[in-house]
């Protein structure tokens, strides 16, 4: 199950070149946060955070690949998951978002500019 505390699912992708593995989709120098659509609306809700936006549906990979590795995440339609440089989940919202459940992971994390960082940020 994929949640917070708990591992990036791993599966393999198969892009327009070689195979490769979802956690190449990840910014192991900063956070990432991959969403399933809206990425606009997961941008200006992560504002000015050090966050990598990643939408899956525009990855350069085979649909049911795609398909396969947002139900690994739990997250459907314009869901997201936030994932710690690590490799860690630190939250997900698996299929609808209210306004400012984001910002308050963010501010969790330490990552807002007015939060303290903090030594756990499973949301």
């Amino acid at each position: 199950q994929k949640v917070p505390g708990a591992r990036f699912p791993h599966t393999w992708l198969q892009g327009s070149g070689d195979r490769y593995s979802s956690h190449s989709l990840l910014a192991y120098d900063g956070w990432t946060l991959l969403c399933a659509g809206g990425r606009s609306h997961w941008e200006n809700e992560a504002g000015d955070a050090p966050v990598n936006v990643l939408d899956l549906n525009r990855v350069d990979a085979a649909p049911a690949d795609i398909r396969k590795l947002i139900k690994l995440c739990k997250i459907a339609d314009k869901g997201a998951i936030l994932i710690r440089p690590d490799g860690h989940v630190a939250w997900r919202c698996g299929d609808t978002h209210k306004r400012g459940t984001l910002n308050a992971a963010l501010k969790r994390c330490g990552l807002s500019s007015n939060a303290k960082a903090v030594s756990s940020c499973a949301a």
